[in-house]
């Protein structure tokens, strides 16, 4: 039986670690877009919990309908600028959402041995820190609300797991690409 020299050993052992990152991108990029879905669901979840207060606010209506000329065109001006507003929030949270998807999904092919573009990680680490800020709030208003609140817990463990996960998935590709130049330089 053939005894494997130092660099044979070396060697084994940094395609043993390209192995485990190139997985690790793979699984981080699932949860990429994973926690891009969990957005929009709560998004939609939150706003469907506050249509009970929308639908009262939209009857206590001080303005007055008949004083904006907008009731000539049969529009409500305080309903126009809540469904304005309400899609610009959609349309922010699909955008997180696809921004989302094609990381996860750059981290997920790069895992899976086709090389992508810098642009990825470019955004992953635009994510990363969105989601760093994102915590930080959640952790000041937990703190500043004398009252415990359910929803502060989740939100803050959701967007620590994010956090890390994205952390996890920009550690993998810079690890994975390192070791795949060194390779190739090898020959």
């Amino acid at each position: 039986m053939a005894l494997l020299n130092e660099a044979d050993v070396a060697q084994q052992k940094e395609k043993m670690r390209l192995r485990r990152d190139e997985n690790t991108l793979t699984v981080v990029g699932s949860g990429v877009i994973l926690f891009g879905v969990w957005t929009v669901v709560k998004m939609v979840l939150h706003e469907l919990n506050r249509l009970p207060e929308f639908m009262a606010e939209l009857g206590a209506d001080e303005l007055g309908f008949e004083e904006t000329g907008l009731a000539d065109m049969g529009l409500d001006p305080k309903l126009l600028a809540t469904v304005v507003a309400f899609m610009v929030v959609i349309i922010v949270f699909l955008m997180d959402l696809a921004l989302r998807v094609f990381v996860g999904l750059s981290a997920k092919a790069e895992g899976r041995g086709r090389p992508q573009g810098r642009l990825y990680l470019i955004l992953a680490g635009l994510l990363l820190v969105l989601s760093g800020l994102s915590f930080v709030s959640y952790v000041i208003t937990y703190f500043s609300h004398s009252e415990y609140v359910v929803d502060a817990d989740a939100a803050i463990l959701v967007e620590l797991t994010s956090f890390i996960t994205l952390l996890q998935m920009i550690i993998s590709a810079v690890r994975v690409r390192r070791a795949r130049r060194m390779e190739k330089e090898r020959g």
